[in-house]
């Protein structure tokens, strides 16, 4: 998997303390993550595939008919990948 891409340094506040936010973007071909400071900065992001490369006619846009076995395998996949 991808490795997390920090953008910027994150700001503590006065006890040590940091307020963050994370966001994930779930959609058809990509899971797009970040933490996002208080200020609303992305501190760190990164992009994987819904579709595992090992399995690539899991993909949602392929009219074939999956498995139990493989939509338990995708959906473990993707539930990893956020």
């Amino acid at each position: 998997m991808a490795a997390i891409k920090p953008t910027r340094k994150a700001k503590s506040t006065p006890g040590g303390k940091s307020d963050f936010t994370i966001g994930i973007d779930l959609g058809g071909t990509k899971v797009l993550t970040a933490l996002i400071d208080a200020d609303g900065n992305i501190v760190a992001q990164t992009t994987r595939p819904v579709t595992p490369i090992d399995s690539p006619h899991l993909d949602p846009r392929d009219p074939y008919r999956p498995s139990d076995a493989e939509v338990r395998k995708h959906v473990s996949y993707v539930t990893d990948a956020m």
